[in-house]
């Protein structure tokens, strides 16, 4: 009794113990089934680098009877698993080879396969209609040869897939001559497939995709960081600017420019005879050259007596190219862009055309020296570079601008306004571009910068465009440099003499 008492216990506590036991292990089934999935998924996961193999076409096997073959419409369908063509009767080959009344499909799908426009179906890719007739007369197969291939292709609407011989809508074929009855059993073409469509055999290839780098640059589509975007005045240079010359002097560019190796074009204001006589009578002289051509550029004026004396100094020297616009400080940019029209209009085949002021001094045997190795260059300027220029946001000054009309905090790359070379080829370019472009008070920040930045023209830095003043009583100094700035009357003699008199001793290199 003691023994069964002590038994009754344990067994009890054994029983509790198992059915923990047993749902520890339940527990764990969950995660089990999870584990079980992964590893069923990496050991059966399908290899999608690959197509998969499609059935073939089968060449000469008997001819089975247990294979049923559906029958609807005149069209026979594929069912499921291998399936049989019977051989064609005598009237279905003469319906195939008889002239068909529709016209052959325009193209064919990417497939390879003929679409049915009548009723969905599509035909045999890549077999004609006499490869199934002669198959099925001669007692032969759809031959698989490199002339008649069969692709696959994209899966049609339609789940049945006939021959082309027996479509009310095939192509008109003709047999090359009288096809014989046959005399034999004949042997049959067996497809296996889906039954949903022909799935020939192919060749597995892989191809590698090479992608060509190429660089499209055009001009018309601005990317968001350029600086022509961040002009934020509604008017268009083109809306302010009036084309034409009063004065065109289209004489001073004879053959176009084309003998020319330099077109000098100075811009002055119609009241500035003083500096204009310094230029022709110092630096100036190199224009009776056959290759230069110098002629300044003005603007109309309302006061008639400095009309009446720019007149005739124009009858006196015949080197004044007058526009129509409203000649001031403010319109130096339509000033500039009378010039590229100018240039456009009368000397489109000069190679090389530097623009600079009236004020500047030019080193003519220099700059005459500079194009000459230039002379293959295309598409290019040249001049004195300014980077990483900011805009100046103080009203007193005369460089002001506001946010309001350039929002950017920096300019692009530009060359300085004194003085900068071009070649003749982009000037139809910037013309047109600037003219399209809001309007900019600093020409040479819209032209150089904005624009050629816009147009993703080469803008090239050279030492030799000073743009400055500098000392005048270095002579090495002068004969080493192309452009001076803020040239006086007198200082333009002075530095003439001192560069052309031959006496300075300077160290070459």
């Amino acid at each position: 009794m003691a023994l069964s008492r002590l038994l009754i216990p344990n067994r009890e506590f054994r029983v509790h113990m198992g059915c923990l036991q047993v749902r520890r292990w339940l527990s764990f089934l969950p995660a089990a089934f999870v584990v079980y999935l992964l590893l069923h998924y990496l050991v059966y996961q399908p290899d999608l680098s690959t197509p998969p193999q499609s059935p073939m076409i089968d060449e000469g096997l008997p001819r089975t009877n247990d294979t049923p073959v559906g029958v609807a419409g005149g069209s026979r369908s594929l069912q499921s698993g291998p399936r049989v063509l019977p051989p064609l009767t005598p009237q279905e080959v003469s319906a195939a080879t008889a002239p068909s009344e529709e016209p052959p499909p325009a193209e064919a799908s990417p497939g390879g396969r003929r679409p049915d426009a009548a009723n969905g179906t599509s035909a045999l890719p890549g077999v004609t209609t006499n490869q199934l007739v002669a198959a099925s007369v001669s007692g032969g197969a759809v031959p698989a040869s490199s002339s008649t291939k069969v692709a696959s292709s994209p899966s049609s609407s339609s789940s049945s897939v006939v021959p082309a011989s027996r479509t009310s809508n095939a192509a008109p074929v003709a047999p090359s001559q009288p096809q014989p009855q046959p005399q034999g059993p004949v042997r049959p073409v067996v497809i296996q497939g889906t039954g949903s469509e022909v799935q020939p055999k192919q060749a597995v290839t892989k191809k590698t995709l090479v992608l060509k780098k190429t660089s499209v640059v055009s001009s018309s589509v601005s990317s968001p960081s350029l600086a022509i975007n961040f002009l934020k005045g509604r008017q268009k240079l083109g809306e302010r600017y009036e084309s034409g010359f009063s004065v065109p002097h289209e004489e001073l560019c004879p053959d176009n420019g084309r003998e020319l190796k330099v077109l000098v074009l100075i811009t002055s204001a119609p009241d500035h005879q003083k500096h204009r006589t310094a230029v022709r009578q110092t630096w100036g002289h190199f224009g009776v050259r056959r290759d230069v051509v110098l002629a300044f550029m003005v603007g109309r004026t309302l006061n008639a007596d400095i009309q009446a004396s720019l007149d005739q100094e124009n009858d006196l020297y015949g080197d004044i190219v007058q526009a129509n616009f409203m000649d001031h400080y403010s319109n130096l940019t339509l000033k500039t862009i009378s010039m590229f029209e100018w240039v456009k209009t009368y000397c489109s085949e000069s190679h090389f055309i530097l623009k600079t002021d009236d004020d500047m001094f030019i080193n003519m045997p220099l700059l005459l020296s500079f194009v000459e190795s230039k002379s293959s260059e295309q598409r290019v300027l040249y001049g004195r570079m300014a980077k990483g220029w900011k805009p100046v946001r103080n009203k007193k000054s005369k460089y002001y601008i506001d946010a309001s009309t350039y929002s950017r905090t920096r300019y692009p790359d530009f060359l300085t306004g004194p003085a900068y070379l071009f070649t003749g080829d982009v000037v139809e370019d910037i013309y047109r571009k600037t003219l399209d472009t809001t309007f900019f008070p600093l020409e040479d920040v819209l032209v150089t910068g904005i624009v050629g930045e816009s147009l993703r023209l080469r803008r090239v830095g050279d030492s030799r465009f000073r743009n400055e003043k500098i000392k005048l009583t270095d002579t090495c100094g002068l004969l080493k440099t192309i452009s001076i700035h803020m040239v006086k009357y007198e200082e333009q003699f002075d530095i003439y003499k001192r560069t052309l008199d031959g006496k300075a001793k300077c160290k070459v290199g």
